[in-house]
């Protein structure tokens, strides 16, 4: 995308070149793809790399955005065994210690322990060979024509017992070099734990070994999982660094524990040193970075809502539901994730809501759809929560709007979830239908400043019911306002946030240009 005009320069991207970094694998992630497309679309290039994952391609286009997917968190970090170099002198001092665990892990894990499956794969097929010429011996020994023929004509019963004996031996020599399960389960555990201090520089050292065909312009960290990897991009190239916090970091779910959550904050503090922008989600998120951070931009999760149109055919929820047009439906979108998301409260205070159905909506996981359901089961009723896979971001809005309420039932875990703006709040704000919200200060602003759903006790499944046949029951009452339709379409819209996003690049795409 080029435009003649200087002033057109001036409010584009051309020339501008842009890595994005994520740890998940890129394209599912609707928050990544959005501001990649946006970049894209206003002229600049974009590369993504990401996580690979068995059945995606390593590379691939999408939507005109170059991805490359690598394995982020491969153990074996030979290709930048001191850090130091790379990522810096204060973010060494953070990992010195956890790098040098891990290093001693890996040695194990390349040593005996890394011959672990591939030994037992040997042997396995070993002792199948044995069985099989044990077999064939004792079926030539039960033909005395065929053995004496054998020994006469070249020695083979002699050949083939030789054959078997050689292969016990080697079984048994392969079986002196395997270490004992439960060692083998230990170090795996160690590894596993050590993996949560390492998978910042690991992923930094796996993107650093790809090697680069571009020199980038920006580098676009998302999350704390890639920062590190963004500094050591950052003082290869001479780039900008822009740090896309989705969450607070130190404040994730699952809460964490003393020692963990001091790592977490050290090493975001001496990340943050290199970095020249900070983008995130809420106005809560923006004031805890604002606190020792000065340049904080707040960038909103809005739908790309612009994409869809009235008549697209899709699939609504109460069709993919199998439900009448007169069954109370409560939508929920996006992942279930335990008990921090609450949905566990709605299964409950269904019990409360004769009739009423529940329908997820979002990505699949089995374990997390299980424990869902075991808690439907539990409260009698499994038979009223579906669950259903995910569509395509920018269809959500059009495929829930059949639905006759949203629930966002997310706990206060966390600081991050207390001021958190997930994707579903816009969902139904564009699809027209009220949502409940948590009573937790960033979400319940945005409802009641638009007038779309009622504050509920998240913690209560009774009011949880309350609020859900409230909002049903009235649902005229929660009706979008011309006043809020236009805070919607405004500054709330995908549109406003893109803008946002390209006033922070714009600066940097005209420094870039001779």
């Amino acid at each position: 995308m080029r435009r003649s005009s200087s002033k057109a320069l001036d409010e584009d991207l051309s020339g501008l070149t842009v890595f994005s970094l994520v740890h998940n694998t890129g394209t599912a992630d609707a928050r990544v793809m959005k501001e990649a497309r946006a970049l894209r679309e206003a002229g600049a290039a974009v590369y993504l790399y990401c996580r690979w994952q068995k059945g995606l391609r390593h590379d691939e286009v999408v939507d005109d955005i170059q991805v490359v997917r690598f394995e982020c968190y491969q153990p074996d970090t030979r290709g930048i065994d001191d850090p130091r170099k790379a990522l810096g002198e204060e973010i060494f001092e953070v990992i010195r210690s956890p790098f040098e665990r891990n290093k001693k892990v890996r040695d194990l894990m390349l040593g005996p322990y890394g011959h672990y499956q591939r030994t037992l794969s040997e042997l396995t097929e070993l002792t199948t060979q044995v069985v099989a010429a044990t077999e064939k011996r004792n079926s030539r020994q039960s033909n005395t024509t065929t053995l004496l023929s054998l020994i006469t004509d070249l020695g083979g019963r002699s050949r083939l017992e030789n054959e078997i004996r050689e292969k016990r031996r080697r079984i048994q020599r392969l079986r002196e070099t395997v270490p004992r399960y439960e060692e083998y389960k230990e170090l795996r555990k160690t590894a596993q734990e050590e993996l949560f201090y390492n998978r910042h520089t690991l992923f930094a050292v796996n993107l650093i070994e790809q090697g680069f065909t571009e020199k980038p312009d920006v580098v676009h960290a998302h999350d704390l999982y890639t920062l590190p990897a963004g500094v050591a991009v950052k003082r290869m190239f001479g780039a900008k660094l822009i740090y896309d916090a989705h969450e607070l970091e130190v404040e994730r779910i699952p809460p964490l524990p003393p020692a963990k959550k001091s790592f977490i904050d050290r090493l975001e503090r001496a990340s943050l040193k290199s970095v020249d922008d900070i983008i995130t989600v809420s106005e809560g998120i923006a004031a805890a970075y604002k606190s020792h951070f000065p340049n904080v931009s707040l960038v909103m999760n809005s739908p790309e809502i612009a994409k869809n149109s009235v008549g697209q055919r899709v699939p609504t929820i109460r069709s993919m539901a199998g439900l009448g047009a007169d069954v109370p439906l409560v939508v929920y979108t996006g992942g279930i994730s335990g008990v921090h998301r609450g949905l566990d409260k709605v299964a409950e205070a269904l019990v409360s809501l004769p009739g009423y159905q529940l329908a997820v909506l979002g990505p699949r996981h089995r374990e997390e759809d299980r424990w869902l359901l075991d808690a439907a089961q539990h409260f009698g009723v499994a038979d009223r929560v579906s669950l259903h896979s995910p569509v395509p971001a920018t269809t959500v809005p059009v495929v829930i709007a059949d639905a006759d309420v949203a629930v966002c039932p997310i706990q206060d875990a966390t600081l991050s979830y207390r001021h958190s703006m997930p994707n579903k709040l816009f969902e139904a704000a564009y699809a027209g239908i009220p949502v409940c919200v948590s009573n937790l200060p960033d979400m319940a602003a945005f409802v009641a400043e638009l007038g779309i759903g009622p504050i509920m006790d998240q913690t209560s499944p009774a009011d949880i019911a309350a609020k859900l046949r409230e909002a049903v029951e009235c649902r005229d009452r929660y009706k979008l306002s011309a006043e809020g339709q236009a805070a919607l379409n405004g500054k709330y819209s995908w549109a406003a946030q893109k803008e946002i996003l390209l006033d922070l690049y714009r600066p940097l795409a005209r420094a870039s240009r001779p």
